[in-house]
């Protein structure tokens, strides 16, 4: 090993490290960003409000209910609209964000929800897809599983 070696390895690593950091950063910025529109997607489902979930749903999105039943974007909107689709709460027991690839990050946890009329309290591990479609994250899929009740 010469005397450039450590020089150049240090440079190496400081790169590595610079390159590594804003990745890391820019990461953390886009969770922060998926958790807030997570939250609006939440609240325009409980509320019913289509017009605000309406833009956050991709075009393909695929809904996978805990009971098996599948929705397309369409078919959910229709669902909450006309009211056979109703959701009283959305509470988050805990909810993770990890990026898949550069545009697409999964969202997975555990959540209790109370759906339907009446209203049946459910809890859910879940499987959320977030796709960054022209600048924008838009909700790509959902697949749930009804968890037995606590002992």
């Amino acid at each position: 090993m010469n005397a450039a070696s450590p020089r150049i390895l240090t440079l190496l690593l400081a790169l590595a490290i610079s390159m590594i950091y804003p990745a890391r950063t820019r990461a953390a910025e886009s969770f922060a960003d998926l958790a807030a529109a997570d939250d609006r997607r939440v609240a325009a489902t409980v509320s019913g409000n289509t017009a605000a979930l309406e833009p956050l749903l991709s075009s393909t999105l695929e809904y996978i209910h805990s009971n098996g039943k599948t929705d397309s974007r369409e078919s959910f909107l229709a669902a909450l609209r006309e009211g056979s689709l109703k959701y009283h709460s959305i509470r988050y027991a805990s909810r993770e964000f990890r990026a898949a690839s550069n545009n697409v990050v999964l969202m997975t946890g555990r959540a209790q929800i109370e759906v339907g009329q009446p209203a049946i309290p459910i809890t859910l591990s879940f499987l959320g897809v977030w796709r960054l479609e022209n600048g924008h994250w838009r909700f790509l899929a959902w697949q749930s599983a009804r968890l037995p009740p606590p002992q």
